[in-house]
């Protein structure tokens, strides 16, 4: 889901003044504090949880993180290409705003899947497991969420200093001075919400993102295709109603949506969750017990699992029963052609 720029803070915040609470906002500050606590944190936390949980791996965390850095370094020069183009001027005085919304929408969210999608291929072997789909999703949403907080953390650190320090040490000319103070009392004079409007928005974000790859997991770990493009529509879908949202509804309403995208997405996650119990292991087959020694073609050899030792799907155990079952039902029903 693709979030606008962070609580816009001047470069340089100051004018001169010693640390007052007035000057401060402390609704406002407190709201900051929870945000960056929120979208620095609890990123973290969750990763670190989730590996623990799931036994899983920190690679598989920087996949996710990595595929989500690749899809914005391709996505953000394509997106400027096309809005200096005549024809996206044109498209904005001839087509709807709402068709506009749903086209980059949908641009963004083909880049950010097919990023995602090339990640899961990558640990294909090694992201068998449920605990992959969710560590890879707090990876992706992870890092979106922490570049928008340490953002948050570094401009209110620097307001903060600059505020309580002055400008003296910074020798600026009368109106330099001048202009700073203003900005500086219009930053403190924020909405105390907006912070923690933004917070909002990262959890709706990281929820939909863990959501995304368990679909994409899915794709690529049980070959059901058919979720990868429930993924992209999903996800284009939400970039355009996430949009819409913010010019149409006010803050109010725009907070309440994404308090229900979040729970939905939470919702789809439990659903997946029992799909991917009815496809298959949720766990990955143990590697061996010891490879130290081997050479790098005998433990790939030793990792791949015997015929004999193979567990069979659930959906196999349930085929094959179901057979035994039939079998067992006509043999009742014809008898036993000896006796006969």
């Amino acid at each position: 889901m693709k979030h606008p720029p962070p609580v816009p803070i001047p470069d340089i915040l100051s004018s001169g003044c010693i640390f007052s609470t007035e000057r401060f906002a402390p609704m406002l500050t407190v709201g900051f504090v929870i945000s960056i606590l929120i979208q620095v944190v609890l990123p973290i936390g969750l990763g670190y949880y989730l590996i623990r949980r799931y036994n899983s791996e920190w690679k598989i965390l920087g996949v996710g993180m990595l595929a989500y850095l690749l899809a914005q370094v391709v996505q953000t020069p394509i997106f400027q290409s096309v809005a200096d183009t005549q024809a996206y001027q044109q498209m904005l005085t001839t087509w709807s705003p709402s068709l506009v919304i749903i086209l980059f929408g949908f641009l963004a969210a083909l880049i950010e899947n097919a990023a995602r999608f090339g990640g899961f291929w990558l640990i294909r072997e090694k992201g068998k497991a449920w605990g992959s789909a969710l560590v890879m999703g707090a990876g992706h949403g992870g890092i979106e969420a922490l570049m928008v907080g340490f953002q948050f953390l570094v401009n209110f650190v620097f307001a903060i200093s600059i505020t309580t320090s002055g400008t003296q040490s910074m020798n600026l000319p009368p109106e330099e001075a001048a202009e700073l103070t203003r900005q500086v009392e219009a930053f403190w004079a924020l909405p105390w919400y907006l912070p923690l409007a933004s917070a909002l928005q990262r959890l709706s974000a990281l929820s939909l993102q863990l959501a995304l790859s368990v679909m994409m997991w899915l794709a690529v770990s049980r070959k059901l295709w058919i979720f990868a493009l429930a993924a992209l529509l999903w996800h284009a879908a939400l970039n355009a109603v996430a949009a819409a949202v913010s010019y149409a509804m006010p803050d109010v309403w725009n907070s309440i949506l994404l308090v229900g995208v979040m729970l939905v997405n939470i919702a789809v996650i439990f659903l997946l969750y029992y799909k991917a119990r009815e496809t298959g292991p949720m766990e990955a087959p143990a590697p061996p017990a010891n490879l130290k020694g081997l050479s790098f073609l005998e433990r790939e050899r030793e990792r791949q699992p015997k015929p004999e030792e193979a567990a069979r799907s659930y959906k196999e155990v349930i085929e094959a029963k179901r057979a035994r079952q039939k079998q067992l039902h006509d043999e009742e029903q014809g008898g036993d052609p000896e006796d006969k």
